[in-house]
Protein backbone atom coordinates (compact mmCIF):
# COMPACT_ATOMS: atom_id res chain seq x y z
CA UNK A 1 0.00 0.00 0.00
CA UNK A 2 1.27 3.47 -0.81
CA UNK A 3 0.90 6.52 1.37
CA UNK A 4 -0.78 6.78 4.77
CA UNK A 5 2.22 5.48 6.79
CA UNK A 6 5.37 3.57 5.86
CA UNK A 7 5.21 -0.14 6.64
CA UNK A 8 7.87 -2.09 8.51
CA UNK A 9 9.22 -5.20 6.82
CA UNK A 10 11.27 -8.10 8.21
CA UNK A 11 14.18 -7.40 5.86
CA UNK A 12 17.47 -5.79 6.80
CA UNK A 13 18.55 -3.07 4.38
CA UNK A 14 21.43 -4.05 2.08
CA UNK A 15 22.55 -4.28 -1.53
CA UNK A 16 20.74 -6.71 -3.78
CA UNK A 17 22.89 -9.48 -5.19
CA UNK A 18 23.49 -10.04 -8.90
CA UNK A 19 21.61 -13.34 -8.72
CA UNK A 20 18.02 -13.40 -10.01
CA UNK A 21 15.81 -14.06 -6.99
CA UNK A 22 12.09 -14.08 -6.26
CA UNK A 23 11.06 -12.35 -3.07
CA UNK A 24 14.61 -11.77 -1.72
CA UNK A 25 14.77 -11.56 2.06
CA UNK A 26 17.88 -9.37 2.20
CA UNK A 27 20.99 -9.74 4.36
CA UNK A 28 21.22 -11.87 7.51
CA UNK A 29 21.90 -8.77 9.59
CA UNK A 30 22.44 -5.05 9.23
CA UNK A 31 21.93 -1.62 10.72
CA UNK A 32 18.59 -0.57 9.23
CA UNK A 33 15.30 -2.40 8.75
CA UNK A 34 13.49 -1.77 5.44
CA UNK A 35 10.25 0.22 5.33
CA UNK A 36 8.14 0.51 2.19
CA UNK A 37 5.21 2.43 0.78
CA UNK A 38 5.99 5.94 1.94
CA UNK A 39 3.64 7.94 4.11
CA UNK A 40 1.57 11.08 4.19
CA UNK A 41 3.67 14.16 3.39
CA UNK A 42 5.99 12.03 1.21
CA UNK A 43 6.77 13.07 -2.37
CA UNK A 44 5.88 10.66 -5.17
CA UNK A 45 9.40 9.37 -5.82
CA UNK A 46 9.55 7.77 -2.39
CA UNK A 47 5.99 6.39 -2.63
CA UNK A 48 7.00 3.85 -5.26
CA UNK A 49 6.36 0.25 -4.21
CA UNK A 50 9.85 -0.67 -5.41
CA UNK A 51 11.53 1.94 -3.24
CA UNK A 52 13.14 0.73 -0.03
CA UNK A 53 13.40 3.20 2.82
CA UNK A 54 14.81 2.23 6.18
CA UNK A 55 15.62 3.17 9.75
CA UNK A 56 16.95 1.69 12.98
CA UNK A 57 14.80 -1.15 14.37
CA UNK A 58 14.21 0.77 17.60
CA UNK A 59 13.03 3.93 15.82
CA UNK A 60 9.42 5.07 15.83
CA UNK A 61 7.56 8.10 14.48
CA UNK A 62 4.23 9.26 13.18
CA UNK A 63 5.37 8.28 9.66
CA UNK A 64 5.84 4.54 10.32
CA UNK A 65 3.30 1.80 10.96
CA UNK A 66 2.70 -1.79 9.99
CA UNK A 67 0.27 -4.02 8.12
CA UNK A 68 -0.59 -7.47 9.49
CA UNK A 69 -0.32 -10.26 6.92
CA UNK A 70 -0.52 -14.06 7.13
CA UNK A 71 1.82 -15.79 4.73
CA UNK A 72 4.20 -18.73 4.53
CA UNK A 73 7.85 -17.71 5.12
CA UNK A 74 9.89 -17.07 1.98
CA UNK A 75 12.14 -19.85 0.69
CA UNK A 76 14.82 -17.32 -0.23
CA UNK A 77 18.09 -17.45 1.69
CA UNK A 78 19.70 -14.38 3.27
CA UNK A 79 22.07 -12.67 0.86
CA UNK A 80 25.24 -13.26 2.88
CA UNK A 81 25.02 -17.01 2.24
CA UNK A 82 25.57 -16.51 -1.48
CA UNK A 83 29.10 -16.71 -2.85
CA UNK A 84 28.24 -14.01 -5.36
CA UNK A 85 27.40 -11.60 -2.55
CA UNK A 86 30.82 -12.20 -1.00
CA UNK A 87 32.39 -11.64 -4.41
CA UNK A 88 30.55 -8.30 -4.58
CA UNK A 89 32.04 -7.25 -1.24
CA UNK A 90 35.53 -8.26 -2.35
CA UNK A 91 35.06 -6.36 -5.60
CA UNK A 92 33.92 -3.30 -3.62
CA UNK A 93 37.01 -3.43 -1.41
CA UNK A 94 39.29 -3.71 -4.46
CA UNK A 95 37.79 -0.52 -5.90
CA UNK A 96 37.95 1.31 -2.55
CA UNK A 97 41.38 0.30 -1.24
CA UNK A 98 41.69 3.25 1.15
CA UNK A 99 38.26 2.85 2.73
CA UNK A 100 39.08 0.15 5.30
CA UNK A 101 42.50 -1.01 4.19
CA UNK A 102 46.07 0.05 4.92
CA UNK A 103 44.96 1.35 8.33
CA UNK A 104 47.74 1.30 10.92
CA UNK A 105 46.50 0.35 14.37
CA UNK A 106 49.90 0.70 16.05
CA UNK A 107 50.49 3.80 18.15
CA UNK A 108 53.92 5.20 17.33
CA UNK A 109 56.39 6.25 20.01
CA UNK A 110 55.59 9.97 19.75
CA UNK A 111 51.96 9.22 20.68
CA UNK A 112 52.55 6.30 23.04
CA UNK A 113 51.30 8.21 26.09
CA UNK A 114 48.28 9.72 24.38
CA UNK A 115 47.73 13.02 22.64
CA UNK A 116 47.11 14.99 25.84
CA UNK A 117 50.25 13.62 27.55
CA UNK A 118 52.29 14.42 24.45
CA UNK A 119 51.13 18.04 24.59
CA UNK A 120 51.93 18.25 28.30
CA UNK A 121 55.58 17.50 27.57
CA UNK A 122 55.85 21.13 26.46
CA UNK A 123 56.28 23.72 29.18
CA UNK A 124 53.60 26.34 28.62
CA UNK A 125 53.65 29.80 30.07
CA UNK A 126 50.77 32.05 31.04
CA UNK A 127 52.88 35.01 29.89
CA UNK A 128 51.38 36.15 26.58
CA UNK A 129 54.60 37.91 25.50
CA UNK A 130 56.58 34.72 26.14
CA UNK A 131 54.03 32.85 24.05
CA UNK A 132 54.37 35.32 21.19
CA UNK A 133 58.16 35.10 21.17
CA UNK A 134 58.21 31.31 21.18
CA UNK A 135 55.57 31.03 18.48
CA UNK A 136 56.18 34.19 16.43
CA UNK A 137 55.36 32.32 13.22
CA UNK A 138 52.28 30.19 12.60
CA UNK A 139 52.33 26.72 14.17
CA UNK A 140 49.58 25.54 11.81
CA UNK A 141 50.22 23.66 8.56
CA UNK A 142 47.88 23.64 5.61
CA UNK A 143 45.09 24.26 4.96
CA UNK A 144 44.47 20.77 3.57
CA UNK A 145 41.16 20.32 1.78
CA UNK A 146 39.33 17.40 3.39
CA UNK A 147 36.43 17.22 0.89
CA UNK A 148 38.05 14.87 -1.59
CA UNK A 149 35.13 13.98 -3.90
CA UNK A 150 35.15 13.53 -7.66
CA UNK A 151 33.56 16.44 -9.50
CA UNK A 152 30.05 15.97 -10.91
CA UNK A 153 29.26 13.16 -8.47
CA UNK A 154 25.48 12.75 -8.48
CA UNK A 155 25.31 10.13 -5.74
CA UNK A 156 26.54 9.95 -2.16
CA UNK A 157 29.17 11.34 -1.69
CA UNK A 158 27.80 14.28 -3.67
CA UNK A 159 30.10 16.91 -5.12
CA UNK A 160 27.36 19.56 -4.96
CA UNK A 161 27.02 20.44 -1.26
CA UNK A 162 29.30 19.37 1.60
CA UNK A 163 28.91 20.98 4.99
CA UNK A 164 29.13 20.78 8.80
CA UNK A 165 32.26 18.74 9.59
CA UNK A 166 33.02 16.84 12.76
CA UNK A 167 36.76 16.29 13.20
CA UNK A 168 38.47 13.89 15.57
CA UNK A 169 42.12 12.89 16.16
CA UNK A 170 42.73 9.14 16.18
CA UNK A 171 44.95 7.42 18.76
CA UNK A 172 47.26 6.27 15.93
CA UNK A 173 47.91 9.88 14.84
CA UNK A 174 45.45 10.01 11.93
CA UNK A 175 42.79 12.71 11.71
CA UNK A 176 39.21 11.55 11.05
CA UNK A 177 36.63 13.93 9.51
CA UNK A 178 32.91 13.37 8.91
CA UNK A 179 30.39 15.72 7.34
CA UNK A 180 27.08 15.64 5.52
CA UNK A 181 26.93 15.50 1.74
CA UNK A 182 23.80 16.27 -0.25
CA UNK A 183 22.07 18.19 -3.01
CA UNK A 184 19.63 19.93 -0.68
CA UNK A 185 19.97 20.32 3.10
CA UNK A 186 16.27 19.61 3.64
CA UNK A 187 15.87 16.48 1.51
CA UNK A 188 16.18 12.72 2.00
CA UNK A 189 19.33 12.15 -0.05
CA UNK A 190 21.47 13.79 2.67
CA UNK A 191 23.95 11.35 4.21
CA UNK A 192 27.19 11.48 6.18
CA UNK A 193 30.57 10.72 4.57
CA UNK A 194 34.08 10.58 5.95
CA UNK A 195 37.73 10.98 5.08
CA UNK A 196 41.00 10.27 6.84
CA UNK A 197 44.23 12.25 6.93
CA UNK A 198 46.92 9.64 7.54
CA UNK A 199 49.63 10.48 10.06
CA UNK A 200 52.46 12.17 8.16
CA UNK A 201 50.39 12.74 5.00
CA UNK A 202 49.25 16.07 3.56
CA UNK A 203 46.37 14.65 1.51
CA UNK A 204 43.02 13.37 2.71
CA UNK A 205 41.67 10.01 1.51
CA UNK A 206 38.85 10.00 -1.01
CA UNK A 207 35.52 10.47 0.79
CA UNK A 208 33.44 7.37 1.54
CA UNK A 209 29.95 6.76 2.97
CA UNK A 210 30.01 6.76 6.78
CA UNK A 211 26.37 6.88 7.95
CA UNK A 212 23.33 6.87 5.69
CA UNK A 213 19.87 5.94 6.95
CA UNK A 214 18.01 5.05 3.72
CA UNK A 215 15.92 8.00 2.54
CA UNK A 216 16.23 9.82 5.87
CA UNK A 217 17.82 13.21 6.44
CA UNK A 218 20.94 12.66 8.56
CA UNK A 219 21.50 16.11 10.10
CA UNK A 220 24.04 16.47 11.66
CA UNK A 221 27.31 14.80 12.74
CA UNK A 222 29.63 15.37 15.70
CA UNK A 223 32.71 13.52 16.98
CA UNK A 224 34.77 13.27 20.17
CA UNK A 225 37.87 11.36 21.29
CA UNK A 226 37.79 10.15 24.89
CA UNK A 227 40.93 10.09 27.05
CA UNK A 228 41.04 6.26 26.78
CA UNK A 229 41.18 6.42 22.96
CA UNK A 230 37.53 5.62 22.21
CA UNK A 231 36.13 7.63 19.29
CA UNK A 232 32.51 8.76 19.60
CA UNK A 233 30.13 9.51 16.71
CA UNK A 234 26.86 11.40 17.33
CA UNK A 235 24.28 11.94 14.59
CA UNK A 236 20.73 13.08 14.03
CA UNK A 237 18.18 10.65 12.53
CA UNK A 238 15.22 12.30 10.84
CA UNK A 239 11.73 10.86 10.71
CA UNK A 240 11.72 11.73 6.99
CA UNK A 241 13.10 14.77 5.19
CA UNK A 242 14.07 18.06 6.87
CA UNK A 243 16.08 18.46 10.07
CA UNK A 244 13.52 19.63 12.60
CA UNK A 245 12.23 16.21 13.66
CA UNK A 246 15.39 14.39 14.69
CA UNK A 247 16.17 11.55 17.05
CA UNK A 248 19.85 11.17 18.05
CA UNK A 249 22.16 8.18 17.69
CA UNK A 250 25.58 7.39 19.15
CA UNK A 251 28.28 4.93 18.03
CA UNK A 252 31.82 4.27 19.24
CA UNK A 253 35.02 2.90 17.77
CA UNK A 254 37.99 1.45 19.68
CA UNK A 255 40.20 0.77 16.64
CA UNK A 256 40.87 4.19 15.08
CA UNK A 257 37.55 4.32 13.21
CA UNK A 258 37.90 0.96 11.42
CA UNK A 259 34.86 -0.65 13.09
CA UNK A 260 31.93 1.05 14.76
CA UNK A 261 29.49 -0.25 17.35
CA UNK A 262 25.80 -0.82 16.76
CA UNK A 263 24.02 2.53 16.77
CA UNK A 264 22.24 3.39 20.03
CA UNK A 265 19.26 5.74 20.00
CA UNK A 266 20.21 7.99 22.90
CA UNK A 267 17.32 10.43 22.28
CA UNK A 268 14.42 8.43 20.86
CA UNK A 269 11.79 11.13 20.37
CA UNK A 270 11.80 12.94 17.03
CA UNK A 271 11.77 16.55 18.19
CA UNK A 272 13.82 19.69 18.74
CA UNK A 273 17.04 19.71 20.82
CA UNK A 274 18.32 16.64 18.98
CA UNK A 275 20.66 17.95 16.25
CA UNK A 276 24.27 17.39 17.45
CA UNK A 277 26.72 20.29 17.36
CA UNK A 278 30.43 19.69 16.91
CA UNK A 279 31.78 20.80 20.29
CA UNK A 280 31.47 17.68 22.45
CA UNK A 281 33.61 18.07 25.60
CA UNK A 282 34.30 16.31 28.90
CA UNK A 283 33.85 18.43 32.02
CA UNK A 284 36.12 18.61 35.04
CA UNK A 285 33.87 16.21 36.98
CA UNK A 286 33.99 13.64 34.15
CA UNK A 287 30.57 14.38 32.68
CA UNK A 288 30.22 14.31 28.90
CA UNK A 289 28.61 17.43 27.39
CA UNK A 290 26.84 17.22 24.02
CA UNK A 291 25.44 20.48 22.55
CA UNK A 292 22.45 20.26 20.20
CA UNK A 293 20.47 22.80 18.26
CA UNK A 294 17.23 23.56 20.06
CA UNK A 295 15.63 25.00 16.94
CA UNK A 296 17.80 24.87 13.79
CA UNK A 297 15.43 27.21 11.94
CA UNK A 298 16.13 30.93 11.99
CA UNK A 299 17.90 32.40 15.02
CA UNK A 300 17.12 29.46 17.32
CA UNK A 301 19.15 28.48 20.37
CA UNK A 302 21.43 25.67 21.58
CA UNK A 303 20.70 23.12 24.30
CA UNK A 304 23.18 20.92 26.16
CA UNK A 305 22.90 17.31 27.34
CA UNK A 306 25.00 15.78 30.12
CA UNK A 307 26.04 12.17 30.70
CA UNK A 308 27.72 10.80 33.82
CA UNK A 309 28.24 7.32 32.34
CA UNK A 310 29.99 8.05 29.02
CA UNK A 311 26.83 8.25 26.94
CA UNK A 312 24.66 5.44 28.29
CA UNK A 313 22.16 7.86 29.86
CA UNK A 314 21.61 11.60 29.57
CA UNK A 315 20.00 14.55 31.33
CA UNK A 316 18.99 17.82 29.66
CA UNK A 317 19.26 21.02 31.71
CA UNK A 318 16.45 23.51 30.90
CA UNK A 319 18.66 26.49 30.05
CA UNK A 320 19.47 27.50 26.48
CA UNK A 321 22.55 29.06 24.89
CA UNK A 322 21.80 32.13 22.76
CA UNK A 323 22.18 31.34 19.04
CA UNK A 324 22.35 28.14 17.01
CA UNK A 325 25.37 25.81 16.53
CA UNK A 326 26.63 26.82 19.98
CA UNK A 327 30.27 26.13 20.90
CA UNK A 328 30.94 25.48 24.60
CA UNK A 329 34.01 25.39 26.85
CA UNK A 330 34.38 24.97 30.59
CA UNK A 331 36.41 27.70 32.26
CA UNK A 332 38.96 26.98 34.98
CA UNK A 333 36.47 27.99 37.66
CA UNK A 334 33.94 25.43 36.39
CA UNK A 335 31.62 27.88 34.60
CA UNK A 336 30.40 27.09 31.10
CA UNK A 337 31.00 29.72 28.43
CA UNK A 338 29.38 29.55 25.00
CA UNK A 339 29.03 31.43 21.74
CA UNK A 340 26.32 30.86 19.12
CA UNK A 341 25.38 32.10 15.67
CA UNK A 342 22.48 34.50 15.38
CA UNK A 343 20.77 36.40 18.21
CA UNK A 344 23.39 39.12 17.73
CA UNK A 345 23.52 42.06 20.11
CA UNK A 346 24.45 45.32 18.31
CA UNK A 347 25.94 43.28 15.44
CA UNK A 348 28.10 41.30 17.87
CA UNK A 349 27.82 37.67 18.85
CA UNK A 350 25.97 37.02 22.07
CA UNK A 351 27.91 35.02 24.61
CA UNK A 352 26.25 32.90 27.28
CA UNK A 353 27.65 32.10 30.73
CA UNK A 354 26.34 29.39 33.05
CA UNK A 355 27.41 28.92 36.66
CA UNK A 356 25.10 25.93 37.24
CA UNK A 357 25.96 23.51 34.39
CA UNK A 358 23.30 24.74 32.02
CA UNK A 359 20.36 25.18 34.36
CA UNK A 360 20.46 28.91 33.58
CA UNK A 361 22.50 31.10 31.25
CA UNK A 362 23.34 34.80 31.46
CA UNK A 363 23.51 36.37 28.00
CA UNK A 364 25.46 39.51 27.10
CA UNK A 365 27.22 41.18 24.19
CA UNK A 366 30.58 39.66 23.24
CA UNK A 367 33.50 41.53 21.63
CA UNK A 368 33.22 39.34 18.52
CA UNK A 369 31.52 40.44 15.33
CA UNK A 370 28.42 38.47 14.40
CA UNK A 371 28.76 35.55 11.97
CA UNK A 372 26.30 34.25 9.42
CA UNK A 373 25.57 31.30 7.13
CA UNK A 374 28.67 29.42 6.03
CA UNK A 375 30.54 30.40 9.22
CA UNK A 376 31.03 28.57 12.51
CA UNK A 377 32.66 29.60 15.75
CA UNK A 378 35.12 27.25 17.49
CA UNK A 379 36.10 27.39 21.16
CA UNK A 380 39.12 25.47 22.43
CA UNK A 381 40.67 25.18 25.87
CA UNK A 382 44.41 25.80 25.62
CA UNK A 383 47.30 24.92 27.93
CA UNK A 384 47.54 28.61 28.80
CA UNK A 385 45.18 30.80 30.77
CA UNK A 386 43.15 32.09 27.82
CA UNK A 387 40.49 30.45 25.66
CA UNK A 388 41.09 30.42 21.92
CA UNK A 389 38.33 31.65 19.64
CA UNK A 390 38.51 30.88 15.95
CA UNK A 391 35.83 31.86 13.45
CA UNK A 392 35.63 29.77 10.27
Amino acid sequence: MNGNVEEWTLSWYGQYTRINETDPVGPESGTFKVTRGGSHSTILYYLRSANRMGTLPGDSSWYIGLRVVMEEPSDSQPAQTSLQYRFMLEDYERHHPRNRQELKQAVEADLAHGIEDTLEQEVFSDDIEDWRQRYSSSVFRGPYKYVNIKSDSYHLPFSHHNHDPGVCPCPNGDVFAIWYSTVSETERELGVVYSRLRKGSDKWDEAQIFWNAPDRNDHAPAMWLSPNGTMYHFNGLSAAATFGNLATVMRVSTDNGYNWSTADLIFTEHSLKHMPVETVIQLQDGKLLLPTDNDPEGEGATAIHLSSDMGRSWTTPPGLISGIHGAVVQLKNGDLWALGRGDDIDHHMAHSLSKDLGQTWKVSKSPFQGIHGGQREVLLRLKVSAECVVTV
